[in-house]
């Protein structure tokens, strides 16, 4: 459920880093996942330039979000993982 979750947000930063690299037209559906992705990008915004060549717009903050949320899943998967196990429960219990 973890991986699906993160799975769809890195799927969602992927096609807004797409839209604005070919430079899409600010139609419904863009607009709609601009304003979605917008949330998830936001705390990536300022970490590096994202330069634009005339309508084409490299968004480098989409591109750390893809990357950082899949380590975020990576790792929360794991802790789970480390919890549920049966010798570590069986280390807590006792």
């Amino acid at each position: 459920m973890i991986w699906f979750i993160f799975g769809v947000i890195d799927v969602l930063l992927g096609l807004r880093f797409v839209f604005l690299l070919l430079g899409a037209n600010n139609v419904g559906i863009v607009n709609f996942l601009y304003k979605i992705t917008g949330l998830f990008v936001a705390p990536f915004n300022d970490v590096f330039e994202s330069p634009s060549f005339g309508e084409s717009f490299f968004d480098s903050a989409s591109l750390v979000g893809i990357i950082l949320y899949s380590l975020l899943a990576y790792g929360i998967t794991k802790l789970i993982s480390i919890f549920f196990t049966k010798g570590a429960l069986s280390l807590v219990i006792s």
